[in-house]
């Protein structure tokens, strides 16, 4: 999740302590210096080549992020721009260190086969006497409303160009969010799904469809995209695209479909839960970007408890003409 910075170590119940050892001297004893930093923006430069510069899909995000958003940090995506990466400097680095990697702004999850006792006398030891240190003021612009559709176009040489549109929804912690995971399966997640029946299947107009939702701390996006081949007409997939949002506002989706949905969404929850890291993943984020670590315990209920009521409201609310944004 973008709104913090996660290491993760697997050790044996024995090895916790020299564990805690190694991330207590990360966090105030680490030595940044100019090598150590330039092979790191190397190794991000080229994530980032990967994951943005040579991709329809990566690059049609960078763009709705910095278009859906005017003022808030969600404009940009966590990967940066490759102007910045060049320009960030050792003193850069050093200044964020001292900042933000303070007890005071951590939090140390341990799961396994362990002793809660054992594990907070652990982290005493450790942690304990690294000094006390203010937390940093957020000083985060509010985003206004959007009022208006807006479009931006980028043209890059690829084989496969993609149409990305969307919708604001709230925050991680909002009610609303599992019935919007509910929506964005039936209408983008899968071969079986309205988007990929009706785009590539029905009118052949594109070679893949999809979408996601992008649920942050503060605010989220409801997320739908096409790919499709370079002479196939780029209107005729922002309308198919717009033609079933707004058939599922209107109409709403089938009780078969709910319930798919529901069941795929609870499934993927549950494989979650299958190993220690994925459990210490799921709890991080309830207590990051939900609020509140106890937020876990909800699990897979949140899902199943959406109804056909629950979906069309969050349809009718959230995906409204005004609010989407359009890249092509």
């Amino acid at each position: 999740y973008e709104g913090g910075t996660v290491y993760q170590q697997t050790v044996p119940p024995s090895y916790v302590g020299f564990a805690m050892q190694l991330e207590a001297e990360r966090m105030r004893r680490l030595r940044l210096q100019a090598d150590t930093v330039a092979s790191a923006r190397r190794v991000v430069m080229q994530e980032r080549r990967r994951g943005v510069d040579v991709s329809a899909v990566g690059k049609a995000l960078e763009l709705f992020r910095a278009t859906a958003f005017e003022s808030h940090p969600y404009r940009w995506t966590a990967v940066g721009d490759a102007d910045d990466l060049q320009r960030i400097a050792v003193a850069d680095c050093q200044r964020f260190y001292d900042l933000h990697y303070v007890p005071s702004n951590a939090t140390l999850i341990v799961v396994g086969d362990v002793r809660e006792a054992d594990v907070r006398k652990l982290a005493q030891t450790h942690f304990g006497p690294l000094p006390k240190q203010a937390l940093a003021r957020r000083n985060i612009p509010n985003e206004q409303p959007q009022t208006a559709a807006r479009h931006k176009t980028i043209t890059h040489e690829i084989e496969l160009p993609v149409s990305m549109g969307g919708f604001h929804i709230p925050g991680a912690r909002h009610p609303d969010v599992p019935a919007l995971r509910v929506l964005s399966a039936v209408l983008s997640q899968g071969e079986s799904s309205r988007l990929y029946q009706r785009l590539v299947r029905q009118d052949r107009v594109a070679v893949g469809a999809g979408g996601f939702i992008d649920t942050f701390e503060q605010s989220g996006l409801f997320v739908v995209f096409a790919a499709h081949l370079p002479d196939r007409d780029p209107n005729l997939i922002r309308e198919a695209l717009l033609n079933e949002i707004a058939d599922v506002r209107a109409r709403g989706i089938s009780a078969e479909e709910l319930n798919l949905a529901k069941d795929q969404l609870a499934a993927r929850h549950n494989q979650g839960l299958e190993t220690v890291d994925g459990i210490a993943a799921q709890l991080g984020e309830a207590e990051y970007v939900e609020g509140d670590w106890r937020r876990f315990d909800k699990g897979a209920a949140r899902y199943l408890a959406v109804t056909l009521d629950d979906v069309k409201t969050v349809a009718k609310r959230y995906l409204v003409q005004t609010g989407w944004t359009l890249v092509s």
